[in-house]
């Protein structure tokens, strides 16, 4: 094992001199988050942020009566190393912008939980969620923090594989969802009242998604922002959307020259990728 991946921390040493990230060697130390086109990298780019959505997550592994789909804001990243890239690409598109993991972490991202739906975790975690949906009405203001937690666990669960709703074909597919390696941002709508963190299901349909969204863009306080040291990977599908992406970085921007060329050599071409793997 190389010496440098090893992080030794001394018995006794205060917690606060730790390192909190050490460096992965199954999965990558990158968080990639891809896109159908590259006007939307060109504006993550120039925004210095990536702007969540509200998207519909099915839920009907976890057997909740009456409970099949909810919808809310979140930004989604996955940490597949490089070369085994290609398959997620093409499925979400071949535009991708690759950020520090340990960035990730301080910015409070959190991989996701897979459940399997024949586990003991998951008829716990239903028979106690489902308690809380009985007293809800009954006594909200002693359940208030009980309740919290369980729906920030549910935010943050996904099947081994289920239903995943295209809203670019308007069908639903069946995915292994364990595949993405998925890690989540779901910015803190606690301090608002205008902007739901869940949209109830009876009201779930691509406008309401779609309104709900338009105004996550509006909110800068709700966006997942970062520096573009942060930045260690642009991803383009071909050596025009590079040139494309070289344009822009070079006359849109407003950085200096040597930023500028920083940024440009992280520029890497997915059919180039492909080929060569």
């Amino acid at each position: 094992m190389n010496s440098e991946n090893k992080t030794i921390i001394e018995i006794g040493s205060p917690l606060q001199d730790r390192d909190p990230y050490i460096k992965s060697q199954q999965s990558a130390n990158v968080l990639f988050n891809f896109m159908r086109q590259l006007d939307y990298l060109k504006m993550i780019i120039k925004n210095q942020a990536i702007i969540p959505r509200y998207y519909e997550e099915t839920i009907e592994h976890l057997e909740i009566e009456e409970l099949k789909k909810i919808s809310f804001p979140m930004t989604c990243f996955c940490d597949i190393n490089l070369q085994k890239l290609i398959p997620h690409v093409e499925f979400y598109g071949f535009y991708g912008i690759g950020l520090d993991k340990k960035w990730g972490i301080d910015q409070g991202l959190q991989p996701i939980r897979y459940i399997n739906k024949n586990s003991k975790l998951k008829s716990d975690f239903l028979y106690v969620f489902s308690k809380s949906l009985d007293r809800i009405y009954e006594e909200t203001n002693q359940l208030e923090e009980y309740n919290n937690y369980l729906l920030t666990d549910l935010l943050f669960t996904k099947p081994l594989n289920g239903e995943m709703y295209l809203y670019r074909d308007k069908r639903y597919i069946i995915r292994n969802f364990h595949d993405e390696m998925e890690w989540r941002y779901v910015p803190d709508m606690s301090k608002q009242d205008d902007l739901p963190l869940v949209i109830p299901q009876n009201h779930l349909n691509p406008k309401a998604s779609s309104t709900y969204s338009e105004g996550l863009r509006k909110r800068s306080q709700f966006w997942l922002k970062f520096d573009y040291e942060f930045i260690k990977y642009l991803i383009v599908k071909d050596e025009n959307d590079r040139d494309n992406l070289i344009r822009f970085i070079s006359q849109e921007l407003e950085i200096n020259g040597m930023s500028k060329g920083i940024l440009i050599s992280k520029i890497m071409v997915f059919n180039n990728i492909r080929e060569d793997w």
